[in-house]
């Protein structure tokens, strides 16, 4: 009989409790029948064997009611899970991005999600501090580091015992990491796999995502409440008690955005409340954390400034993770995966093909945006920045938005998409700037990254910190509780806007500048003052009209003189040319990020001579020079020697090299595609020669390049148009044989 129901059913779970089922009942007919007189049984009971044998059998009974409840509850709701599984796909499988126009606008989840970075175990002060001052490829080996030394996670390992861990599997996961690195796009993540039966399929029958932010001052019960989440999916609420009732160890809850609510007290934990009691929404979370309305799986997301706060309220065996971004890999997945999905935004053409890869190349060949990069809400403005460029005609290969336009960009973001949910003016955005400014420059002054709590509470509004600031605290010293900025860079940001205010910019601009000069001039040139070098080039950034406007900003003319008279005083005491190369490029940064033609062009007309020996340069580099160039009315010579200067690099100098009266170049692995640049920076287009004053063509053998004869011939005649070649060294291998030739 109990065979025939199992094979109607037709539910594996079902077949595996009734046939366990069966083996229990055996049991106890077995041993009902060794002991036929009730008498003598109920004195053999009294036996410690006997006893035992009995207990062991209810226990197996209790066992298998458990699992045959649950697995009859599945197979009776299966239609309305399978309905709230194909609700949750269309409701969760498009995450809205910042700039969506409508609510039916947006990314799918499953073409853009990147994994992240994500540890287990807290880190150390040491840890942390190389974390933020590392930039670039430091900054991945730190990540790296950390991801092997702080135990490694991602989702899928989120509900399952650790390696070598001999802790309980966590009934509750807190995600939690800075803003804008990507935790509501991992929920979303979540529950879409599980809803495409691709995660927590064995674990979970049914998962429900409660969006914080949007339940704030509600009363409800939780019954009503998920059901009310879920209404559109064709779920009944009776459904949802029965579930919550019967099978509370398969249910997942994903609390989205728990530091996005108001305060939460311990003592709102009520012992009478039940799943169908009208509540508070703090109270029914806080029962829920205590393990005291239900016995479900949680997931809570967090900003780092609440894991206190839910580290006292947790009661049920729980795990602590932290995002820690992109690593470089993931940065170039993410730019790939956005280049590539498709976007239906009516009256924009279809990207080329290889737009993916040639921002990948942009942004790992500058180490401040792959720094910036590590934050996912970052990446996604560079991506953004750089597809409205090539909606432009711009060619993205060359073209780029300085810095400091891109971080004050994402400042913008988070004030407008991550703040608070009530309200907040100008005047209050203004002084949270000037705040965090102020605490920025403070750091900036004494080299100092990690701030006491009390430094933050005094001067940044609590319910605002979260935006900018990520708050710690330090193993070993639980009571200690630190804070820092996302990274040293967003600290040297902010350090800047603070500087540029107009109460304190000249007291602080012209202090500041005065000792980074002194320092130059220092005899041993030891740069004791060049923790002070990115603010100054942040400073010079914020004096470009094109960069986004924040509460409480001057406008760049404010601040524009004092950078104007520092540059032409640097210029004036070296007799037109900074005394060290490093100064020399950190100059024409600062003249990049300025981005004015007139200021650059003033400038440029005092300086017009380059000279870089035996310096690497990047990519990077060689866009500032070009830019420098470009704007400078007549470069009297140019030269970059063994500097590691590439045929690739070649490419973005060569057209502004035609204009420098005299050139000395180093050029390594240069390509026979590529020799039309060299030719091009001997100025053959120009008609009007100069004098090299250095040409050397170094390839390896190893990299096996060779040159058709006619481009030969093309550098050849083009040398022989020059006023005076001093110095020439071209090893050359002719890739046609010249007996072919004649």
């Amino acid at each position: 009989m109990d065979d025939v129901f199992a094979e109607k059913l037709d539910n594996e779970q079902v077949r595996c409790a009734l046939n366990k089922f069966q083996e229990v009942l055996s049991k106890a007919i077995e041993l009902m029948e060794k002991h036929k007189d009730m008498n003598k049984l109920k004195e053999f009971m009294k036996a410690t064997e006997l006893k035992k044998e009995f207990a062991e059998l209810n226990q197996d009974l209790t066992y298998v009611y458990e699992q045959l409840r649950g697995s009859l509850l599945v197979v009776l709701v299966k239609g309305q899970k399978d309905e709230q599984r194909a609700y949750i796909q269309e409701q969760f499988g498009k995450m809205k991005e910042y700039n969506s126009q409508s609510s039916c606008d947006g990314v799918m989840v499953s073409e853009q999600y990147t994994d992240l970075v994500m540890v287990t175990k807290p880190r150390d002060k040491e840890m942390r501090e190389k974390e933020l001052r590392s930039r670039g490829a430091e900054l991945d080996c730190a990540l790296a580091r950390a991801n092997k030394q702080y135990v490694g996670t991602s989702v899928e390992k989120f509900f399952c015992q650790q390696p070598n861990s001999k802790a309980h599997v966590p009934k509750a996961v807190i995600l939690q990491g800075q803003s804008g690195y990507g935790k509501t796009f991992t929920a979303h993540r979540i529950i879409n796999d599980w809803a495409s039966g691709k995660l927590y399929n064995n674990l979970f029958d049914f998962v429900f995502l409660l969006e914080l932010k949007e339940l704030s001052n509600i009363k409800t019960s939780l019954v009503d409440l998920l059901w009310s989440q879920n209404v559109q999916s064709g779920i009944d609420k009776s459904t949802v008690k029965r579930v919550l009732k019967d099978t509370p160890d398969r249910v997942l809850l994903i609390l989205d955005g728990f530091d996005e609510l108001s305060k939460i007290e311990d003592k709102e934990c009520s012992h009478d409340l039940t799943i169908e009691s009208a509540a508070s929404i703090s109270t029914i979370l806080v029962a829920l954390m205590k393990g005291k309305l239900l016995n479900s799986s949680l997931l809570i997301t967090s900003r780092t400034t609440a894991s206190k706060a839910l580290g006292k309220l947790l009661k049920v065996p729980h795990c602590f993770t932290e995002i820690l971004g992109f690593s470089s890999d993931g940065v170039k997945k993410y730019i790939q995966a956005f280049f590539e999905r498709e976007k239906v935004r009516p009256g924009l053409p279809r990207k080329k093909e290889n737009t993916g890869s040639t921002v990948q190349k942009r942004v790992m060949e500058d180490v401040t945006l792959l720094t910036a990069c590590s934050s996912p809400v970052i990446c996604w403005i560079i991506c953004n920045v750089f597809e409205d460029m090539l909606q432009d005609g711009k060619d993205i290969s060359s073209a780029l938005y300085t810095n400091t336009s891109i971080f004050a960009l994402f400042v913008s973001m988070q004030m407008e998409h991550h703040g608070p949910t009530q309200a907040i003016d100008d005047d209050q955005w203004s002084g949270l700037i000037r705040s965090l400014g102020e605490l920025a420059m403070e750091g900036v002054d004494n080299q100092k990254i990690m701030f006491d709590e009390s430094d933050v509470d005094k001067r940044v509004p609590k319910q605002l910190c979260s935006l900018f600031l990520g708050k710690y605290f330090l193993k070993r010293t639980k009571s200690e509780t630190k804070y820092n900025f996302m990274h040293l860079s967003f600290q040297e940001f902010f350090a800047a806007l603070f500087a540029a205010n107009l109460e304190v910019a000249e007291e602080k601009i012209t202090s500041m500048l005065k000792r980074v000069k002194s320092d130059f001039y220092n005899p041993k040139q030891e740069l004791k003052m060049s923790h002070l070098l990115p603010v100054i080039k942040f400073l010079f950034g914020l004096s470009y009209q094109g960069v986004t406007r924040l509460p409480g900003q001057p406008e760049p003319d404010h601040i524009s003189p004092f950078l104007e008279k520092w540059i032409h005083d640097l210029y004036k005491d070296d007799g037109g040319q900074p005394r060290t190369q490093n100064i020399q490029l950190f100059i024409l940064y600062c003249l990049y990020e300025a981005h004015e033609k007139d200021f650059v062009k003033k400038a440029m007309g005092v300086w017009n001579s380059i000279n870089l020996v035996r310096i690497p340069v990047t990519m990077s580099d060689c866009r500032v020079l070009a830019f420098c160039i470009q704007h400078c009315p007549a470069m009297e010579q140019f030269k970059l020697l063994n500097c590691n200067l590439t045929g690739e690099m070649l490419c973005v100098l060569a057209e502004q090299l035609a204009k420098c009266k005299k050139l000395g170049l180093v050029v390594e692995e240069l390509r026979d595609s590529q020799v039309d640049h060299l030719i091009k920076a001997l100025g053959k287009d120009t008609c009007t020669g100069r004098i090299v004053t250095d040409l050397q063509v170094k390839n390896s053998k190893s990299q096996h390049l060779s040159f058709s004869l006619e481009n030969v011939l093309q550098v050849l005649d083009t040398l022989a148009m020059q006023k005076q070649v001093e110095k020439l060294d071209l090893k050359l291998t002719i890739a046609t044989p010249m007996k072919d030739v004649w």
